[in-house]
């Protein structure tokens, strides 16, 4: 295990430790603990923003700052208090720190989210708000709702409503976070610990401070903010939190989808809970259940439209699969390709085949199957390259079936080769075994001459007429079985027939008997070369 994620275990333990600390020993004495180890947590998060680069180091040192200026806030707010009498006094000149703080945390998770989603997701930003409008209508219904609708300072109410909206905010962007894909290193879990005891401390500070009740969750859970934040920075795999996802397209996962279902149970919640609040402030609360139930009601409604969709972009992928299947040629399956692309992205996407590299930032590249490749090796580009996981997958599932195809079509065309290449060779057996029954039971000598004058071919017929074996005689020169005189005459006829201009009576010559006699022959030639 590496020093960086030694030291990231030691803040977890050392948290948990500070923690149940404050629930052990006296108040005084756990706030101190609070504070020293906030101070020594957000030290030890702006050096580990300096061990990093670019916007990672820059988020995880706004997270060391806003952990900074929430402890200044927090001894301003004690002293504060101290002074006048009144434990966490609200307003107060905390405020000129706390507020700047809750918006530097904002800033952090906003940033997160802006690097780590590469595309816009409505539905994730739906599951987000109805979550927060839900946890804030229930929070209504409980207490808030009485002590804004009762309180008759005007400073306090706008304060709590303010830190209450921008805590919702950060809930949202921080179930957004969770819902977009991505890389999910130790860092990001060990962040995203921190974020939820920040929210659940924050909220019970809102229950605490509107009832006069002592924030003990808050106060038990501070340690625990400021050692998964300075975990996560130190972490060996901080620098990942970062990095978006190669996929665009955010699944509707089994988390979001409780997430929902969270967020539909709320005005049970309400009407469970919020017996002793006010008929006005229940009210107000089943209105803000009104609105997530419309948010919910609108997810249901862009589930069933990306459903249409879904089956419309199926329907289209099988009806370019069929119009493919009917072609003949792998060339015309491959002009084929952009085309069939481009109708199944849609969306300005232009889709081209390729046989240069890319670096994957300007355009998305898929390969290309082997049984439709060119001379050299290519792939298809669409660009811009925010094409969503699903037309990914179309695209992938075209070219591959489209191999497919090709590699059928390679197959019934070797066979048609190799049936026809059979056939030929099938004919020119049997013009080879007619040409043999022929010339060999032939009475006639028959011989098949080279260019070189050599034999290649002598008839059955020769043991008869010159009483030499067929065989013997094959790559012999023909000239040395005529008789020298005739040689030369013999020579001028053959080179007339091959100058097409052979006489018009046939040539004699004599042939040498292997007894030594001779047999005069009248030939007939045939140029056979073409």
């Amino acid at each position: 295990m590496g020093k960086s994620a030694q030291i990231s275990n030691r803040v977890i333990l050392a948290g948990m430790a500070v923690s149940t600390l404050t629930v052990l020993v006296p108040r005084s004495l756990a706030d101190v603990a609070v504070l020293l180890w906030a101070l020594l947590c957000s030290g030890l998060t702006l050096w580990g923003a300096q061990r990093l680069e670019g916007s990672t180091r820059n988020t995880f040192r706004l997270l060391g700052l806003a952990g900074l200026v929430f402890l200044v806030g927090i001894v301003v707010r004690t002293a504060h208090g101290e002074a006048i009498g009144v434990e966490q006094p609200l307003p107060s000149p905390a405020d000129f720190f706390h507020v700047p703080g809750y918006l530097m945390f904002f800033g952090v998770a906003w940033n997160i989210h802006r690097r780590r989603a590469r595309s816009r997701d409505i539905d994730a930003w739906v599951d987000s708000l109805a979550f927060s409008v839900a946890v804030g209508s229930i929070l209504w219904g409980l207490f808030l709702g009485d002590f804004v609708l009762n309180s008759e300072g005007s400073i306090e109410v706008g304060l709590h409503l303010g830190y209450n909206a921008v805590i919702f905010a950060i809930m949202a962007v921080v179930i957004r976070i969770g819902a977009s894909p991505g890389d999910r290193p130790r860092s990001y879990y060990l962040l995203g610990l921190g974020s939820l005891a920040f929210v659940i401390a924050d909220l019970n500070a809102t229950w605490a401070s509107t009832t006069s009740q002592t924030a003990y969750v808050t106060i038990a859970l501070s340690p625990m903010i400021y050692g998964f934040c300075a975990a996560a920075t130190v972490d060996p795999t901080a620098h990942l939190m970062l990095r978006p996802s190669e996929r665009n397209e955010i699944d509707n996962s089994k988390s979001r989808a409780a997430f929902v279902l969270i967020a539909f149970a709320a005005p049970f919640a309400i009407v469970l809970f919020s017996g002793s609040a006010s008929m006005l402030a229940q009210r107000t609360a089943l209105g803000g259940s009104v609105i997530v139930a419309f948010l919910v009601s609108f997810r249901v409604y862009r589930v069933l439209l990306a459903e249409r969709a879904s089956q419309k972009i199926e329907r289209q992928l099988s009806e370019e699969l069929s119009s493919m299947a009917k072609l003949t040629s792998t060339d015309e399956l491959r002009r084929s390709l952009v085309g069939a692309a481009s109708r199944l992205v849609s969306d300005g996407a232009r889709p081209r085949i390729t046989t240069q590299e890319t670096d994957g930032r300007d355009a998305t590249t898929f390969e290309i199957p082997e049984s439709l490749q060119g001379q050299s090796r290519e792939a298809m580009e669409i660009s811009p390259p925010l094409v969503s996981a699903q037309q990914k997958r179309l695209v992938s599932t075209l070219l591959r079936d489209a191999g497919h195809m090709a590699t059928a079509l390679s197959a019934s065309a070797a066979i048609a080769r190799q049936e026809s290449e059979a056939a030929a060779n099938e004919r020119i057996a049997i013009n080879e075994r007619r040409f043999r029954a022929l010339v060999q039971n032939a009475s006639d000598l028959v011989l098949v001459i080279d260019h070189d004058a050599s034999i290649t071919y002598m008839s059955e017929a020769s043991q008869r007429i010159l009483g030499r074996e067929a065989e013997s005689c094959v790559g012999q020169d023909v000239r040395e079985l005529l008789i020298q005189g005739d040689v030369s005459n013999a020579n001028r006829y053959v080179a007339a027939v091959l100058n097409d201009s052979a006489p018009a009576h046939d040539l004699e010559v004599r042939l040498l008997h292997s007894d030594g006699s001779t047999r005069l022959f009248e030939c007939t030639f045939t140029d056979m070369f073409h």
